[in-house]
């Protein structure tokens, strides 16, 4: 490797600037592959490659990720943030409210964008297979006219949505100004169907690429692009981390020639030459172009750039202009530098030894991240790579995927070689990623992968184009770099902790955990941007005149809770990263999201994903639950609404019209005042029930259950709730429920048709029960519950109904008092009791009635909940209960009998029953379950049984039950 600078021929070993398309391995001198050409003059096209990227399942826009016109796809859809919810993926910058106004231009309404895509997007499907099936011209000039008319009615189409756009901006009608010139581009000319044989696949992708990104350049936005869904990215977290304003990243890349937006913020400009082809200004863009609605976004459009052009006018570099241009641009301030170029055939050359061990590079290695594009040949590294004494220069190599998230064909792959200390390999598999980070360990440890396919960049000319390779992968790595530098300007000293954060972030994929292909996983820029495990937080909860530390299990079992919305409270956590720490508001009321304090944002992002980690929903149960729901904020409103719903049980519909019933409840919860209110059908002892730590539906099943199972009567129909703070520490709860259970029901139970003919004649089995409900907190650790009920049964006592319409005529009611309490024992144990005492009594005169001190009942349950048993996600609840049990009382049914023995007269008698004294069932269940691979990976367990020997008497209903479940996250 020579030394010193050369004028003539340059190294025979050149860098390879990583665009458009994977170039071969050369032997000998390389030149940089530009836009659409090699140095030698060979074409290639750098918009296909050998799969075709519109048209298969696979490709980048159409098939089974179509982003156009899919509900689910990747930009415009129901469920599509840049779509449905404009405010959400914008933030300040909404679209309809400010650029459109700035420019005084007519613009189409950006909501109906999604429905032009969804509708042209189908009719560029049809003229794709049209234009596939032909053949010649020649033999075949039918078929090419009636594509020339598909091609008129997408020309029309187009017109009709974006024609008053293209005037008002162009001063030019539609064809002069937009599909005329893009016809000529292409040799295409609808009054000559001929014209259509000429352009290949390549060219016909290219075609509607050209006529996409056109048309969007007239819609008064800045270009919504694939890579942004894909590396989790939106312009608002942009906003809230500071958009780069103060960091200065390193560009050693193409000088920029003709793109203003980046040279106006370019406060350094040296190298060789000024020599440009594009690249320079194309990966620049994705790091720094700005949020202007037009043309390309940049992740860190504040930013400052210092440049530094290694190459000459023929595309080629040596070694030690990119140590001058390395050290240039860091002592310009630069703590990132981006370095979108390579050795042909490498992942990582064993020259880059030699360029941190420069003293000059040296220098800086605290100062500065290296972010490097793996390059385009499609190999996976087979050499190791002596490091000595360099791994204090931090670095990441960034590989390129497809819009699936499909590692690209021309990138090159890390392998599983090492980054050896002289000769040997220090990897330690249980060490995390920023322990490796301080001394040698795989190369894949060091790797991640980004969208580098089809990533719309500048031009350098005032437009955009569309370019593939790591080269475009890797500005997104830079980007998000700079946004954490900027909202923790502290780190830009600790470049291994930046790192730590990027690359403990990523999301994994191929196989599980760090691999050869895709290293440690794709970039996710929210993720980098929040902590990297909640569990290792140390939290502070802040009220606005103090800040308590609160522990993370005490987080994990008491779970999220409503109080928290209604007062501006928030966490202010700490991460632990190798040499420094991160510091996180985490807002615990909704309210706080997109506020400010102490000039940081409470990002809603890192809201949602503590009430993620916490197991979200409105329930407020701690330990298990199948009854709530996940929640979300209602925009603008300061509400939060959850919602759950699950089929009912399969006998409710077994004599039915054959379709499932569904069992829903929706919960809004309201900050001011504390207040929630729920509604819904089905599992409504559960919902109104509502004690803390009893958050199953068989809990307050009367066959099954022992909290307050009175209401358990009343449950599968229709319910309604409300809660309201009353004081500190106590909420006052109203609720009632209902039962309308059709008698199929009961039919399905009995044993004989006889006596299911009789019983359909009774009609639904009716009840309806009111709840009040105090919740006392006393501190964090105790919370105790008391409630009274009211149940009002028709013709039926506790759920049984006799087959004589006579009997219990009249209903009954059944009252009840219940107390509890959920206690935390430690960190990661609690307790849970209730105890239920009822009292039932007949309503009205009938042929069978509970006797006058009527029925006493009583019923139990206590549960013990473990976290973190055997790992650190995973739960286990064990519980026993005495399901309601007559404790005293007596039934009185009248008979006809001989009235006096002495004559023989016959009349109507009284006689009592007594009914107490039956054997005292206990129930035994458990419950686990257990998460693994960052939820992937779902595991539960199941299992319940009769505790006492008691037999049930019913056909079918077992003495005991076990089940699992195992559920894999694609």
């Amino acid at each position: 490797m020579e030394s010193g600078r050369k004028t003539g021929a340059r190294m025979a070993a050149a860098l390879l600037i990583g665009t458009c398309l994977g170039a071969p391995a050369f032997a000998g001198k390389v030149k940089s592959t530009t836009a659409g050409t090699v140095a030698g003059g060979t074409e290639i096209s750098p918009l296909y490659r050998n799969i075709n990227p519109f048209y298969r399942n696979i490709g980048a826009f159409w098939g089974d990720v179509n982003p156009f016109y899919r509900n689910i796809g990747a930009f415009w859809g129901d469920v599509d943030p840049f779509y449905r919810n404009i405010q959400a993926f914008w933030g300040d910058i909404n679209p309809l409210y400010r650029n459109i106004g700035a420019f005084g231009q007519i613009v189409p309404e950006y909501r109906n964008i999604g429905a032009f895509w969804e509708q042209t997007g189908t009719l560029w499907t049809g003229i794709d297979s049209s234009w596939s099936a032909l053949g010649a011209y020649q033999t075949d000039k039918s078929g090419y006219v009636a594509l020339a008319t598909q091609l008129t009615t997408l020309r029309t189409q187009s017109e009709a949505f974006f024609g008053a756009a293209v005037l008002s901006q162009t001063g030019k009608t539609f064809g002069a100004g937009f599909a005329d010139p893009m016809f000529a581009k292409y040799g295409i000319s609808l009054s000559d169907p001929a014209s259509l044989e000429t352009l290949s696949p390549e060219r016909r992708s290219q075609f509607f690429m050209d006529w996409y990104d056109g048309l969007m350049n007239f819609s008064g936005t800045d270009h919504v692009d694939h890579w942004m869904k894909t590396a989790n990215w939106k312009p608002i977290i942009t906003q809230q981390q500071g958009s780069g304003a103060d960091t200065t990243i390193g560009l050693i890349d193409f000088h920029v020639a003709g793109d203003k937006d980046l040279q106006s913020k370019t406060i350094y400009n040296g190298g060789v030459s000024t020599f440009s082809n594009g690249h320079g200004a194309a990966v620049g863009s994705l790091i720094a172009s700005a949020h202007d609605g037009k043309g390309v976004m940049g992740i860190a459009p504040n930013v400052k750039i210092a440049a530094f052009n290694p190459f000459d006018a023929s595309g080629t570099a040596d070694w030690p202009d990119i140590k001058r241009g390395i050290a240039a641009v860091a002592g310009k301030g630069a703590s990132v530098i981006n370095l979108s170029l390579g050795v042909p055939g490498y992942t990582l050359e064993a020259d880059w030894r030699g360029v941190f061990m420069d003293p000059a590079v040296k220098s800086f290695k605290d100062k500065a991240i290296y972010v490097i594009a793996a390059g385009n040949d499609g190999v996976t590294q087979t050499q190791n790579v002596n490091m000595k004494d360099t791994f204090d220069n931090t670095f990441i190599i960034v590989g390129s995927v497809d819009p699936t998230g499909k590692i690209s064909e021309f990138s090159n792959r890390p392998g599983s070689v090492c980054l050896l200390d002289d000769t040997v390999c220090k990897d330690d598999p249980n060490k995390k990623i920023q322990d490796q980070l301080k001394e040698s360990g795989l190369l894949m440890r060091r790797f991640i992968v980004a969208p580098g396919e089809l990533i719309l960049v500048s031009d350098d000319k005032g437009g955009v184009t569309r370019m593939s390779g790591t080269s475009f992968a890797a500005p997104l790595v830079s980007g998000a770099i700079a946004l954490i530098h900027d909202r923790w300007p502290w780190l830009k000293q600790q470049p291994r902790a930046v790192a730590a954060a990027i690359l403990g972030s990523a999301k994994d994929l191929g196989a599980p955990g760090i691999d050869p292909v895709y290293g440690v996983g794709m970039l996710d820029v929210e993720a980098s941007q929040s902590p990297l495990n909640f569990e290792t937080l140390k939290y502070y909860v802040v009220d606005g005149t103090k800040q308590t530390e609160v522990k993370v299990g005490t987080l994990e079992t008491t779970g999220i809770q409503s109080t928290w919305e209604t007062k501006n409270l928030y966490f202010s956590a700490f991460e632990e990263l190798p040499g420094a720490k991160r510091d996180f508001l985490i807002p615990l009321s909704s309210r706080l999201v997109g506020t400010m304090q102490g000039g940081q944002y409470f990002q809603s992002y890192v809201y949602d994903r503590m009430v993620s980690w916490l197991g979200g929903g409105t329930s407020g149960y701690r330990g298990f639950s199948d009854v709530g729901g996940t929640g979300v904020n209602v925009t603008g409103s300061g509400l939060r609404m959850g919602m759950t719903m699950r089929v009912a049980h399969p006998f409710a519909n077994r004599f039915g019209a054959g379709r499932a019933k569904l069992y829903s409840s929706m919960t809004v919860e309201a900050p001011e005042g504390g207040a929630s209110f729920t509604f819904g059908r089905g599992d409504g002892a559960a919902f109104v029930g509502g004690q803390s730590g009893f958050g199953m539906r068989a809990d307050y099943d009367a066959q099954v259950g022992g909290v307050n199972p009175v209401l358990g009567f009343a449950s599968g129909g229709a319910h309604a709730s409300a809660k309201v703070r009353a004081a500190e520490g106590l909420d006052i709860a109203v609720g009632m429920t209902r039962s309308d259970a059709p008698s199929t029901i009961d039919q399905e139970m009995m044993v004989t048709g006889r006596n299911r003919a009789q019983l359909a004649r009774l009609g639904n089995y009716r009840a309806n029960a009111a709840n009040v409900r105090l919740d006392y907190k006393i501190d964090d650790a105790i919370l105790l519950t008391a409630s009274l009920t009211r149940l009002n049964e028709a013709r039926s006592l506790l759920g049984v109904r006799s087959l004589e319409p006579s009997d219990i005529a009249g209903g009954t009611i059944t009252e009840s008092a219940t107390v509890g309490a959920d206690a935390r024992l430690t960190d990661t144990l609690s307790l849970t009791a209730s105890f239920t005492a009822a009292r039932s009594r007949t309503s009205g005169d009938a042929a069978l009635r509970i006797g006058s001190g009527g029925l006493l009942g009583t019923a139990y349950q206590v549960g013990l909940t473990k976290h973190r048993l055997f790992g650190k996600t995973d739960r286990l609840r064990l519980s026993v209960a005495q399901p309601l049990r007559v404790e005293r009382g007596t039934i009185d049914f009248k008979t006809v009998a001989v009235t006096d023995r002495q004559t023989g007269e016959i009349g109507i008698v009284t006689q009592s029953l007594g009914v107490a004294g039956t054997p005292r069932r206990f129930v035994g269940e458990m419950l686990y379950g257990a998460t693994m691979f960052d939820g992937a990976v779902d595991l539960s367990a199941f299992g319940r049984g009769e505790l006492t020997g008691y037999e049930s008497g019913i056909e079918g209903l077992p003495k005991y039950i076990v089940g699992g479940r195992f559920s894999l996250g694609l």
